[in-house]
């Protein structure tokens, strides 16, 4: 399959388009036992260059920082 587009977030399931024969993303392939390998092959690509938890961990330290930082400065 050459046009896939493949959608995920953390903890949801992986979502798995032929967005050539469907642009809106009506018909998710991803539960498809056909297209079970490409959705391996795409999670595997996607956590080998990103780490999900390291990545969530990184936002919510972030989201602390802001927070402390609006308190002090009488913001929030």
């Amino acid at each position: 399959m050459d046009g896939t587009s493949s959608t995920t977030a953390w903890g949801d399931p992986p979502a798995l388009y032929d967005i050539e024969a469907d642009p809106k993303e009506f018909d998710d392939l991803a539960h498809d036992p056909k297209h079970a390998s490409t959705v391996a092959d795409l999670q595997g690509r996607l956590l080998s260059a990103w780490d999900p938890e390291a990545i969530e961990e990184q936002v919510l330290q972030s989201q602390r920082e802001r927070l402390l930082i609006e308190r002090a400065a009488g913001l929030s």
